[in-house]
């Protein structure tokens, strides 16, 4: 999916410039105004790829919600850790030629 594409780009720029950027911006931009027309796609297709009615029930969309906010915790703390180790610890980077 494109909007997912334009989004981790724009993620993987934001590291390495901020952001502030142009191009950070734009990418987000891209991937919200992509997603939307994903959207609006799939709610009027005859066979859609996800079928957005099943967001109407409580019970899945709970379960959605859930699963995302337990991947988000467990791959916040793996990408915090590194961060508060080399701040607190000071603790040397990983060199990519030690392998």
């Amino acid at each position: 999916m494109p909007a997912v594409g334009a989004l981790l780009l724009s993620l993987s720029e934001a590291s390495r410039s901020g952001f502030g950027n142009l191009t950070v911006l734009g990418l987000l931009a891209g991937s919200l105004v992509l997603f939307v027309l994903f959207v609006l796609r799939e709610r009027r297709a005859r066979h859609p790829l996800v079928d957005l009615t099943l967001f109407r029930s409580g019970t899945f969309s709970r379960g959605v919600a859930t699963g995302l906010l337990g991947y988000l915790v467990l791959f916040g703390v793996l990408f915090v850790t590194p961060l508060h180790l080399e701040s607190e610890y000071f603790l040397p980077r990983p060199r990519p030629d030690c392998y």
